[in-house]
């Protein structure tokens, strides 16, 4: 996820892993995933990356239990609000789960047949804070803020989608 955000989406390179989704296709997603008057909503100036579920990510995302918990609980209470089509996951007891996703949303979630529990890990890259931060305190926010320096220098705003697995 650092390389990704160190070299923009549109630089990263080719990989087996994932697909890079230019500007202009938030809608299409916005659509299929009803994302529309969110704070979840796409601007269509944003790219994305789109991840397989073969990719490191998507194992480690599956993997966590920390995750798999979170989704079990509300999976249970969303069964019964039909209405309810998205799961809402934090991530601050894995380290590196946290650092790279943090917070995120799990898109489409259902159960096969075969007792697997499938969704679509939906994260936002949103720097726009940081430019508000820095223009009102210029000063200390470099002082104090050197990590978050660096993203308000390269700062791009992007999105992903990794799917997740794991038996239920």
């Amino acid at each position: 996820m650092a390389n990704i955000f160190l070299a923009k989406p549109q630089n990263i390179p080719l990989s087996k892993e994932y697909s890079y989704i230019p500007k202009g296709n938030a809608n299409i997603l916005n659509y299929k995933y009803n994302l529309f008057g969110t704070n979840k909503e796409i601007p269509q100036n944003w790219e994305g990356i789109v991840f397989n579920q073969y990719s490191s990510l998507s194992k480690n995302i599956s993997n966590s239990i920390e995750m798999q918990n979170e989704i079990k609980r509300q999976f249970n209470i969303m069964r019964v609000d039909t209405l309810n089509d998205k799961l809402e996951v934090d991530f601050s007891k894995d380290s590196n789960l946290h650092l790279s996703i943090g917070h995120a949303t799990v898109l489409e979630p259902y159960i096969d047949s075969d007792g697997y529990f499938h969704g679509i890990l939906f994260d936002k890259y949103d720097f726009d804070w940081l430019y508000k931060m820095a223009y009102k305190k210029p000063f200390t926010y470099i002082i104090n803020n050197y990590f978050a320096l660096i993203q308000l220098l390269n700062g791009h705003n992007y999105y992903i989608l990794a799917p997740i697995i794991f038996k239920w």
